[in-house]
């Protein structure tokens, strides 16, 4: 492999059907110095770190995967990139500030993933960049509307529900707006603990009263029996009766002197 792979300038194995990760071994093609270009297949896992041995290449072309997980911050080590595609994976967290180090980078694409965070300040400061799309992303938070980002377009960062302000050009919705459906969220969600907590509290505390008024109720028949009682005479034929013929199956106590039946 020393014999080849040294002398590789450009690595292009797009519209393939590629499954499975991407190799740490990526990393081997320091001299690619043209372009890596492995868009259009079904590459998954994360994007290796060993990518930002790639010093000299100048594009660099992973679009149209399954990749996830997050753009690795050693991306800022392949200097002499031009040109980035990242769009249509799956990929998570936030634009790493890396990227601001590299010099050249004239195109960044990252739309359709799932990035979070906000949009980076540094963009709006780069007098290299000419072209970059952070749309259909999870980006929130206020946007810039200094800099380059006076004259940015809407499409660029279309799909971001969480973000606000801006220029004219981007119409995105006043901060303002979204802090209070931000604000009028949490007071739904409050307001639905509330009342929860509101229902059980009554739940227990009918459940409470029902114990409570059972057993005054028992108390109240078991007084109301004795009262019916107090002060009556029974003859032997009634208690027999009553007792089964002295039963011992109604028997309460019994000792040599006393014999108590029900």
């Amino acid at each position: 492999m020393d014999a080849w792979f040294r002398f590789l300038t450009l690595l292009d194995l797009s519209f393939n059907s590629l499954q499975g990760p991407l190799p740490p071994e990526i990393g081997v093609f320091s001299n690619l110095g043209l372009s890596l270009n492995l868009s259009n297949n079904n590459l998954d896992g994360e994007i290796p770190a060993t990518i930002g041995n790639l010093v000299s290449v100048q594009a660099i072309d992973l679009s149209v995967n399954r990749f996830s997980g997050i753009i690795p911050s050693s991306v800022g080590s392949c200097t002499a990139l031009e040109y980035l595609n990242l769009s249509k994976n799956m990929i998570e967290g936030t634009i790493p500030e890396s990227l601001k180090q590299i010099a050249y980078l004239k195109v960044l694409d990252v739309a359709f993933n799932q990035l979070t965070g906000s949009v980076p300040i540094w963009l709006a400061n780069d007098s290299v960049m000419k072209n970059f799309d952070l749309s259909y992303n999870r980006l929130t938070g206020e946007v810039s509307s200094m800099g380059k980002f006076k004259n940015l377009s809407g499409s660029t960062l279309i799909g971001n529900a969480g973000l606000c302000g801006g220029s004219a050009l981007m119409r995105l919705q006043p901060c303002a707006v979204q802090k209070k459906r931000k604000l009028r969220k949490w007071t739904y969600y409050l307001l639905a603990i509330t009342i929860s907590c509101f229902l059980l509290l009554l739940v227990y505390v009918g459940v409470r009263l029902r114990k409570f008024f059972k057993r005054k109720s028992d108390a109240e028949s078991e007084e109301a029996i004795l009262m019916a009682f107090r002060g009556r005479n029974f003859t032997l034929s009634e208690l027999k009766i009553a007792t089964d013929g002295f039963s011992d199956a109604n028997l309460l106590a019994s000792s040599k002197l006393l014999w108590i039946c029900l």
